[in-house]
């Protein structure tokens, strides 16, 4: 059975630079409205900030070495990278995409309150993903 990339875009040229500069600007208000939350307050913005730069770092990638963007179904993305990238795929950075993907529902459309601990945790594995798939998009 073929692994489930979901529905996907044609992509070309230099877009997977602006996908990389999302991916970073996310990343930064992330680590950015960190630093101003206190233990008791609603993480879930920040959680929602981490997922969206881990799925422009993602989309990123697929673009520049595949010409394609996952649409819609973000959860399909973690395969198309894999399936993208081939020999490059590195799996703990891919546990670590799965890991951050995994939140986006409960963070963005769910009851619970997100933790500040919670959010650190995640957004340093997403300071993980995105050094990894810089270093890729830069080689």
């Amino acid at each position: 059975m073929t692994p489930k990339i979901g529905p996907t875009r044609k992509t070309g040229g230099e877009s997977w630079r602006a996908r990389r500069a999302n991916a970073e600007a996310f990343r930064v208000a992330a680590q950015r409205l960190m630093n101003l939350h206190e233990e008791g307050e609603n993480a879930n913005p920040i959680l929602v900030l981490i997922i969206l730069s881990a799925i422009a770092y993602g989309d990123a990638l697929t673009d520049r070495f595949g010409g394609a963007q996952n649409k819609k179904d973000h959860g399909a993305l973690v395969t198309l990278v894999e399936k993208t990238l081939g020999a490059r795929t590195d799996g703990t950075q891919i546990q670590r995409l799965r890991r951050i993907l995994s939140e986006k529902d409960e963070a963005s459309y769910g009851a619970k309150i997100g933790r500040v601990e919670h959010a650190r945790k995640l957004l340093e594995q997403l300071e993980r993903f995105g050094d990894w798939a810089s270093g890729l998009l830069d080689a």
